[in-house]
């Protein structure tokens, strides 16, 4: 009996202490979940942010090539150069945009764009239609083009703010997500 009884105050401490080990290991468990969920959320953001950047980048540099153009085509039309010179500035200028990273940006980090994006793509094919116009007519010699100076303008603005628009919803976009800086405990202090 005395064995039992002296053993008895050391099983319920060792339960106790087993008790209180595994509270805290689920507790640790549990915490560390919760940081693990945040840090992958984080990072996600953070891949957002910088694919939104480079997608507001090439959007950029998609409309600024255009500009260019429509300036030189606006130029052949109205009779200030000839077709062969504006020929010459297009490609002494040319900068690619690469299409193919940018439509893979909207596919895969920004689906919630595809539709103005897809809306762009017609107006783009709505200045190019008028263009190929105007170039069919010169090739058969009808040099002037001032008939095509207004609708290519007009086409030409639609798409230039309709690339802006697209511009700044990705702006919008990638701001909402914050930075990480934002997100701090000191950010918050300061604010």
């Amino acid at each position: 009996m005395t064995l039992i009884a002296s053993l008895g105050p050391a099983v319920i401490t060792a339960l106790v202490a087993l008790g209180t080990v595994y509270l805290t290991n689920r507790g640790h468990a549990s915490r560390l979940t919760t940081q693990l969920k945040h840090e992958q959320q984080k990072q996600r953001e953070e891949l957002l942010r910088a694919r939104g950047e480079e997608l507001y980048g090439l959007l950029h540099e998609w409309k600024n090539g255009f500009e260019a153009l429509c300036l030189i085509q606006l130029s052949v039309m109205r009779g200030e150069m000839s077709y062969n010179e504006g020929l010459d500035l297009q490609t002494k200028d040319n900068k690619e945009v690469d299409f193919g990273r940018l439509q893979m940006l909207m596919a895969i980090y920004f689906p919630g764009f595809q539709q103005r994006y897809d809306e762009l793509l017609l107006l783009r094919d709505k200045v190019s239609k008028i263009a190929q116009n105007f170039r069919r007519s010169y090739i058969q010699g009808h040099t002037d083009g001032k008939a095509y100076v207004m609708p290519y303008s007009e086409a030409h603005l639609k798409l230039h703010d309709a690339i802006d628009a697209l511009k700044m919803a990705v702006a919008s976009h990638v701001r909402s997500l914050g930075s990480a800086e934002d997100k701090s405990p000191t950010a918050a202090k300061r604010a």
